[in-house]
C-alpha cells in the first residue's frame, strides 16, 4: 500500500507538499456539447458536500517525487507525464468512453472503486493526475469547474499550474467528483489507488479509458470486475504502458 505523510494545516499560505504518502452511438465530443450544462450543474452540487475537506493539490514534480519514493511498492515508473510498468506480466484492459450523461458519472464511480471488492471502507486514498486538459473549445468550462471545486479546499492555483490531486481515505466521493470532468471533457488523467499496488487507471483524450495491471493475477481480477463495461485486452495500450511485456 502506498504510504501517505500527514497533511499540513489547510491555510492559504501553507507549503504545498503531497500527502505521501448508445443505443445511439455518440462520440464523447458530442456528449460534451449536448450534456455539459447538466454535468457541470450536477458536479457543482456534488462539490458542495465536500467543501472543507482536505484533498491536497500538487505539481507534476511532486507527483514524480511521490512515485519515485514509492516505486519499491507500486512498481510504477514515470517518464515526464507518462506512467508505465517494465515487468513482463504487465497487461492492459481497454474500455469504451461513456456514451450518455449518466454513464459518465457511473464510469467515474466505477473507476474510483476499482480494487475495493465492493467495500468502500477499504478505500485508502488515491492520486488523480490530470496530464492533458486542452482538447476542444469547451475545455475552459472544465478548467473553471475544477478550479471552483478546488477553491473549496483552499486551493487557488490554476489547473495548468498544479494538476495532481491527492485524496485521503475518507475522500472517495471527492475522487469521484474530480474524476468526472475527465470523462466529460475528454482529458488525459491517471488514477492511482493507494490501497492496491498492482494497477493504475488511465483516461485518454482519444476517447477510451483503461486499466494497466502489474501482474496477471491483477489483470484477471480487474477484467472480471469490469465485466459489465465490455472490457477488451489492448495490445495498443500494452505497447505504451507495458513496453517489456
Amino acid at each position: 500500500m502506498l504510504k501517505q505523510k500527514p497533511m499540513l494545516p489547510r491555510t492559504q499560505d501553507a507549503v504545498k507538499t503531497p500527502p505521501f504518502p448508445i443505443e445511439q452511438q455518440w462520440s464523447s465530443k458530442a456528449l460534451v456539447r449536448r450534456w455539459t450544462p447538466v454535468i457541470v450543474h450536477n458536479a457543482l452540487l456534488m462539490s458542495c458536500s465536500v467543501i472543507g475537506a482536505t484533498m491536497h493539490v500538487g505539481t507534476d514534480e511532486e507527483v514524480r517525487e511521490f512515485l519515485s519514493d514509492n516505486r519499491w511498492d507500486c512498481g510504477i515508473k514515470v517518464d515526464g507525464t507518462a506512467l508505465f510498468y517494465d515487468v513482463s506480466e504487465a497487461n492492459c484492459i481497454e474500455l469504451k468512453f461513456p456514451d450518455l450523461p449518466g454513464r459518465a458519472a457511473y464510469f467515474s464511480s466505477k473507476a474510483s472503486r476499482l480494487g475495493l471488492d465492493g467495500d468502500e471502507a477499504q478505500f485508502q486514498g488515491a492520486l488523480l493526475w490530470i496530464t492533458y486538459s486542452e482538447p476542444g473549445s469547451l475545455a475552459p468550462i472544465g478548467w473553471k469547474l475544477v478550479e471552483k471545486m478546488r477553491q473549496g479546499f483552499g486551493e487557488n492555483r490554476p489547473l495548468q499550474t498544479a494538476r495532481a490531486h491527492f485524496f485521503r481515505s475518507d475522500e472517495l466521493l471527492e475522487l469521484k467528483t474530480f474524476l468526472l470532468p475527465c470523462f466529460v471533457f475528454g482529458w488525459d488523467a491517471y488514477l492511482i489507488p493507494f490501497n492496491k499496488n498492482d494497477f493504475f487507471v488511465h483516461v485518454s483524450h482519444d476517447e477510451y479509458w483503461g486499466v494497466v495491471s502489474r501482474t496477471r493475477k491483477a489483470y484477471d481480477r480487474l477484467f472480471a470486475e469490469l465485466g459489465d463495461l465490455s472490457p477488451m485486452e489492448s495490445p495498443g495500450m500494452r505497447r505504451r504502458f507495458c513496453p517489456v511485456s
